[in-house]
């Protein structure tokens, strides 16, 4: 369960080569929040589903990545271990 100042988006960004689903996920705190989505990149690749994009906030920007090629199992311990730290009350 998360706090009630934690805003958690997770959106549909693109489909890998063989089908599955990349998505990405938004975790920020609510305070200076610009109160209207981000834009959809002009790509056909990008954002396949248009789905709801996240809302903007002034903040600085931290972009993660992980599990990026099949044989990187210890990143997806170092993300989920950075996710409970970052969601923990």
């Amino acid at each position: 369960m998360c706090h009630k100042s934690i805003y958690i988006h997770k959106e549909l960004l693109a489909y890998s080569i063989e089908g599955r689903r990349v998505d990405m996920l938004t975790i920020t705190s609510k305070s200076r929040c610009l109160n209207h989505n981000e834009d959809y990149i002009n790509d056909p690749i990008m954002h396949p589903e248009k789905e709801e994009r996240a809302l903007l906030f002034s903040k600085p920007i931290v972009f993660l990545s992980a599990r990026v090629h099949p044989g990187e199992v210890p990143s997806s311990h170092v993300l989920n271990g950075l996710l409970n730290f970052l969601l923990k009350e």
